[in-house]
């Protein structure tokens, strides 16, 4: 399911339809709509909040759907396949966030159409998918409806403000008092996503499985050796740890090579978990991780020789360029960039 919203001949995706339903992607003439019937209905609504949406569509970091009944406007949904707050925020869940039906069409089922879209939409980048729920009366039929199709307190208690709610801390029960709550929607071991460093222990642990991997691969054939110095794990200060059900099974970093690019670094995920999509999903979290640091450009450098590797870059994206810096003199190296504003 594409996060970045694409038109065919300049009609508009359409996800769901049936004879009196049709869930589509979210159009700049929707959000004056959405606006109008809220104020209408006595809410305190503004267009700015989806006029935001609709930028963070066009720019790839979310999924604004819009719902019609009979041929109007009824309701919306946002997924944020990286969601960056929140209980989840920076472990690669998305988070369903603005949903809502106008209240003239609701009991109609359109709010479970929504949620089944943005549910299947989320499956396709994560096994997991969270939201945050308000707490007074308004929040009533939204928090009945999530119980009911399987979501869960995340356990962290109540936020306010984006912050965790501690106990005895005062609070107002308005719509930024609210409750996060999670469902599983892929079976299997949980694969989670954790943002760290160089130096943490399980990161180092598996960059210590990637060498000998390596070593296995491809020592017979190259002197490895050299390339030790350009690996050095005391100069990351962005890498990213995989869990699978707790056990670690893989990780990947950046590293800043110039104020333009940055280096991907120490990708590997062991050979039982490989298959499964999680090694793109990961170069994917560490490119979202370099384009929030500003950086315009990813460069990367493997070798010929790892033909998996290589597969998964041509896949996101990546195209060979010449060896750059130290791998310059090094024809064993192969060396890719992908240009980080074109996701």
């Amino acid at each position: 399911m594409p996060c970045r919203s694409e038109r065919l001949g300049g009609k508009e995706l359409v996800y769901y339809s049936d004879n009196e339903i049709v869930i589509r992607d979210m159009q700049e003439k929707d959000a004056q709509i959405i606006t109008e019937e809220e104020i209408a209905q006595g809410w305190n609504a503004v267009i700015d909040k989806y006029l935001m949406r609709l930028k963070d569509q066009a720019e790839g970091r979310a999924v604004s759907l819009v719902a019609e009944y009979k041929g109007n406007v009824a309701g919306y949904i946002n997924i944020y396949p990286d969601a960056k707050s929140g209980s989840f925020a920076n472990r690669g869940y998305p988070e369903i966030v603005d949903f809502g039906v106008l209240e003239k069409y609701r009991k109609h089922g359109i709010g479970s159409k929504l949620m089944d879209v943005a549910e299947r939409i989320a499956s396709s980048y994560s096994q997991v998918v969270y939201l945050g729920v308000g707490l007074h009366s308004g929040y009533g039929s939204a928090q009945r409806m999530y119980v009911r199709r399987g979501y869960v307190p995340d356990g962290t208690g109540v936020w306010y403000r984006d912050q965790v709610c501690g106990q005895n801390e005062p609070c107002c029960n308005d719509d930024d008092l609210v409750l996060y709550l999670s469902k599983r929607l892929i079976s299997g071991p949980l694969v989670d996503f954790h943002r760290t460093d160089g130096k943490d222990e399980d990161f180092i642990e598996n960059c210590r499985l990637l060498d000998m991997d390596l070593d296995r691969r491809v020592g017979k054939k190259i002197k490895r050796d050299k390339y030790k110095k350009y690996n050095r794990l005391d100069e990351i200060q962005e890498a990213i740890v995989v869990y699978a059900d707790n056990k670690v099974i893989g990780g990947g970093a950046i590293r800043r090579y110039d104020d333009v690019n940055m280096e991907l670094k120490r990708v590997f995920v062991h050979a039982e978990y490989q298959g499964r999509g999680i090694g793109s999903r990961l170069v994917s979290l560490l490119m979202d991780w370099a384009a929030e640091l500003g950086y315009k450009r990813m460069i990367l450098e493997t070798g010929e020789l790892l033909a998996e590797s290589c597969a998964v870059y041509r896949k996101l994206g990546f195209e060979i360029i010449p060896n750059y810096g130290p791998y310059t003199d090094m024809p064993e190296s192969l060396c890719m960039a992908k240009d980080l504003r074109s996701r």
